[in-house]
């Protein structure tokens, strides 16, 4: 039976060191509000790398959420226009809605364009 669990880290990849330091009540009162849902240790890790987290908004992740409805809405109608069981559709019409959709989406949750 293979062991469970996740893959076990190199040496390269492990943390070892601990960096300690203090923060005033509205240092850290800023950090807990740039941070997320990130701990705060994960935060400051990645702002320090200058790899900043990307901390996507209560109001686009329900907008992303509605718009991926929307997406399978019109994939749907996609193939069924290609299927011809719609035959009024426009299938380059609802193809380019659909990469609109997908764009917006993307946006949304700051993700660059995949073109």
């Amino acid at each position: 039976m293979a062991k469970r669990g996740p893959i076990p880290k190199t040496d390269a990849e492990l943390r070892k060191t601990q960096v300690n330091c203090r923060l005033t009540d509205r240092e850290l009162q800023i950090v807990d509000a740039r941070r997320g849902g990130l701990s705060r240790a994960a935060w400051l890790r990645t702002a320090a790398l200058q790899r900043p987290p990307r901390i996507v908004p209560a109001v686009n992740r329900e907008a992303w959420s509605y718009l991926a409805k929307l997406a399978g809405g019109l994939t749907f109608f996609v193939q069924e226009a290609k299927s011809g069981r719609i035959l009024t559709m426009d299938e380059s019409l609802l193809s380019e809605l659909r990469r609109a959709v997908a764009d917006v989406r993307r946006k949304l949750i700051g993700v660059e364009d995949e073109g």
